[in-house]
C-alpha cells in the first residue's frame, strides 16, 4: 500500500508539473499573438478601391472578356487584389490598388475593356464607385470622371501588414462586406463608427476595416480572410450597428457579401439575420499573405 501510494502521488506531481508547463507555453503563445496583433495595425492607409456593379445580358460573352480584364491586371505591381462576383443577374468587380495614381494607371490600361463588355452586349453599368482618402481621389479622379465614376473619401481606415501588393500571385479567396447606409444624424454616427473601428482591431481575421462617405450616403469598407472572421466580426460589431440604427444616426440601405462558395456557407446563418445578399466569387487574384495561425482561446 505504502508502494502504490508513493506511485500515485509521483503520478499526480508529474501530470501537475506537465499541466503548469503547458499553461505556461499557452500564456506564452498568447502574449506572442497578442503582441503580434499589436502591432499588426497600420494608420492612414492609402489604398484605393474600386467597385464596378454591372447588370448582366450574357455571361457566356462577359466570362472572356473578364478573364482578359484579370490576366491584364495580374502582372500589374501596385495592384492588391482583382475580381468578380456574381449574385442573380447582377456582376460585381472588387478591386484594390495601393494609391490612387496606382488606380489611374489600371483605368488608363482597362478601359477599353470595360467599354467592350457594354459595347458587346454582354453587361450593362449599374454603378461605379471610388473610395480612398482625399488625396489619392484626387490622384484618380482624372481617369475616373471619363467612366462615370462617382469618389467616396474615407473617414477613417486601418489594415493588417499583409494588405499590401506584393509578387506572389494567389486565387481571390477573400471575403468581403459592402453595407450602405443613408446618414441621418452624423454627429450621433461618429462616436458609434469610432467603437466599430476599435472593435475591429480585436479580430484576427480582419484584413482591412473602415468608412467611406459620399454626399449623405455611409459605406462600411471591409474584408476578412475567411467566412468564419466575417460571422466573428458580425458577432463582435453586431450591436454597434445595431446602435446606429435604432439611435437614428443611419439607415441601412443594403448589405451584401462577397466571398467564395464554401466561405459565403461558413457565415450564411449570421448575414441571414441581417438581411444579407451573397456574391459568389468567380475568378480573380489575390497578391497579400493569408494568416497561418489565429490567436488562440483565452488560457483558464
Amino acid at each position: 500500500n505504502i508502494l502504490k501510494s508513493a506511485v500515485e502521488d509521483k503520478k499526480h506531481h508529474l501530470e501537475d508539473k506537465q499541466r503548469r508547463a503547458s499553461l505556461s507555453a499557452g500564456l506564452e503563445k498568447r502574449a506572442s499573438m497578442e503582441a503580434l496583433m499589436a502591432k499588426k495595425i497600420i494608420k492612414d492607409i492609402a489604398h484605393v478601391t474600386i467597385q464596378i456593379k454591372f447588370g448582366i445580358l450574357s455571361l457566356e460573352k462577359a466570362t472572356p472578356l473578364l478573364e482578359e480584364c484579370v490576366s491584364a491586371t495580374s502582372g500589374d505591381t501596385d495592384c492588391i487584389h482583382y475580381g468578380w462576383t456574381t449574385c442573380g443577374k447582377e456582376l460585381f468587380l472588387r478591386e484594390a490598388y495601393t494609391s490612387g495614381a496606382a488606380a489611374a494607371n489600371h483605368l488608363g490600361a482597362v478601359g477599353g475593356a470595360y467599354a467592350k463588355l457594354l459595347d458587346a452586349g454582354a453587361l450593362t453599368l449599374s454603378s461605379f464607385a471610388i473610395m480612398a482618402p482625399e488625396k489619392e481621389l484626387e490622384a484618380v479622379k482624372k481617369a475616373g470622371d471619363e467612366l462615370g465614376a462617382t469618389y467616396w473619401k474615407t473617414w477613417d481606415d486601418w489594415a493588417c501588414p499583409t494588405f499590401a501588393a506584393g509578387s506572389a500571385s494567389h486565387s481571390n479567396t477573400i471575403c468581403t462586406i459592402n453595407p450602405t447606409f443613408t446618414i441621418l444624424n452624423m454627429e450621433k454616427a461618429e462616436p458609434l463608427m469610432a467603437q466599430c473601428m476599435s472593435g475591429t482591431k480585436t479580430e484576427a481575421d480582419c484584413i482591412y476595416y473602415g468608412w467611406a462617405i459620399c454626399d449623405k450616403k455611409l459605406f462600411c469598407r471591409e474584408a476578412y480572410f475567411s467566412g468564419k472572421g466575417v460571422a466573428a466580426h458580425l458577432a463582435n460589431v453586431g450591436d454597434l450597428v445595431a446602435k446606429l440604427l435604432d439611435d437614428g444616426a443611419v439607415k441601412l440601405d443594403s448589405i451584401e457579401v462577397h466571398g467564395p462558395p464554401d466561405q459565403l456557407r461558413r457565415c450564411k446563418s449570421a448575414c441571414e439575420a441581417l438581411g444579407c445578399s451573397f456574391w459568389e466569387a468567380q475568378g480573380g487574384f489575390a497578391k497579400f499573405a493569408t494568416p497561418t495561425t489565429a490567436l488562440p482561446p483565452p488560457i483558464p
